[in-house]
């Protein structure tokens, strides 16, 4: 089982990484004909403006998720290697606003809601036992970028990026450990820093006015911590939540982390900017996936 899990491991960073070449590829693409499309392609069969009804399934990876606090009390971190997420999807739908500033190229504000499925999480302990996690992410996100739209006969072949700007970001962590047969529920709400998307697909004419589309598209986001909610803490079948106080089910993570925080790891290291830099640094989140849409030209 080890093993296996080692393989998906390795197959997924690979995606991963590739995911985020194709990101950077794509927004060099579109950069360069915005500058250089009048000498390529021809005013003959230009695009309008149009809106864009949207549908994708997509891979959901969190890189790395921080659970430090739990090693205060019932979970000691240290006596494992790594964790790591295996696998996950998720699917997204949403609106594109597009406006037309050039014959070929459009600038768009797409408002879109994400949910992950259950992302794997494996905990690979020392002493070679694994514990298993799940993540579910929920994402409400603003994506305005740049769209290059380049007509092929019947079909146009569309190039975009842009940047993330998030609304609201929150995912559910849940785990079970044969230790006591404990089980965990977990719910965090992050800050974004930065997030870019892009993608490369085709548009083709069904009938006046009206296209379907399908687009390879990723994306590649930094995050924080907010806080997180103990919202399940059973041991042996029994619930153990409400003999915990406040101080062990809520923890804060933010710029204004300081000795008197709700939070155990910040109040128990002797080095406060340790502390601080170890609860509020970023975490990586990237997504690999397919998007389909209907547009209307107007």
């Amino acid at each position: 089982m080890y093993s296996y899990l080692n393989f998906i491991h390795s197959k997924w960073n690979k995606l991963l990484i590739y995911n985020n070449i194709f990101i950077n590829i794509n927004l060099i693409i579109v950069v360069f004909f915005i500058f250089y499309c009048p000498f390529f392609f021809s005013q003959e069969k230009t695009i309008k403006n149009n809106v864009t009804l949207f549908f994708d399934y997509n891979t959901n990876a969190p890189n790395s998720i921080n659970n430090t606090h739990y090693e205060d009390y019932y979970v000691d971190l240290k006596s494992y290697k790594n964790y790591r997420a295996a696998y996950g999807a998720g699917i997204g739908w949403g609106l594109s606003f597009k406006r037309i500033i050039h014959p070929n190229i459009l600038l768009y504000l797409s408002p879109s809601y994400h949910k992950g499925f259950n992302s794997h999480v494996v905990y690979h302990k020392t002493d070679s036992t694994e514990k298993n996690g799940y993540i579910q992410s929920k994402q409400i996100l603003l994506n305005p970028g740049i769209q290059l739209q380049v007509p092929i006969q019947r079909f146009y072949v569309i190039m975009q990026c842009g940047v993330i700007i998030p609304i609201k970001v929150n995912s559910t962590y849940k785990e079970e450990d044969s230790f006591m047969e404990t089980k965990l529920e977990w719910n965090y709400s992050y800050n974004f820093n930065a997030g870019f998307q892009g993608g490369i697909g085709i548009n083709v004419p069904i009938i006046r006015n009206l296209y379907l589309g399908i687009l390879l598209h990723g994306k590649l986001c930094s995050f924080t911590l907010k806080d997180a909610h103990l919202e399940r803490f059973d041991q042996n079948g029994v619930s153990l939540i409400n003999d915990l106080d406040e101080y062990d089910k809520h923890y804060i993570y933010h710029e204004d982390l300081n000795n008197f925080s709700n939070n155990n790891l910040m109040n128990s290291k002797y080095d406060v900017k340790l502390a601080k830099d170890e609860l509020t640094k970023s975490h990586s989140f990237s997504s690999l996936g397919i998007q389909f849409s209907i547009s209307y030209e107007f």
